[in-house]
């Protein structure tokens, strides 16, 4: 019994650390998954930068382009919006709905002239915010 349980495990443990890659990016990684969506900026590229799963340092650098995506393809945001279909877009949704400009904060270079009026005329997004405000 012993003798089939540890090969089991190593495999297990080889598809877990294959898997790693998915769930904790690079900077690259974000970096070329943005590029992906800005070359073609549709549903599916957008919901496949969204569900990064960054962590530490990268979440800061995910934001930010996440920020950038917006900015530049306000529609098609709401378009996703109405429809989330993950817990990691949600989150990408509730971080940029509650730190507004702020998305910006570690990434200025990431901000486009166009954000703060996109994100002014962006009512939709009030929903998404995780405590709303007194205006609200």
């Amino acid at each position: 019994m012993k003798t089939k349980t540890l090969p089991i495990l190593a495999i297990g443990a080889t598809l877990v650390a294959c898997h790693h890659d998915d769930y904790l990016p690079t900077n690259e990684q974000v970096s070329k998954r943005f590029q992906a969506f800005e070359s073609h900026p549709d549903e599916k590229a957008l919901r496949g930068f969204l569900n990064l799963r960054p962590d530490g340092e990268v979440c800061y650098l995910h934001i930010a382009l996440t920020g950038k995506a917006f900015a530049l393809h306000p529609q098609l945001f709401e378009t996703v919006a109405a429809n989330i279909g993950t817990e990691m877009e949600r989150r990408s949704f509730r971080q940029l709905a509650d730190l507004g400009n702020g998305v910006f904060e570690y990434y200025p270079e990431h901000k486009p002239k166009s954000f703060d009026g996109v994100f002014a005329k962006s009512g939709w997004l009030k929903s998404h915010r995780s405590q709303p405000s007194k205006d609200d």
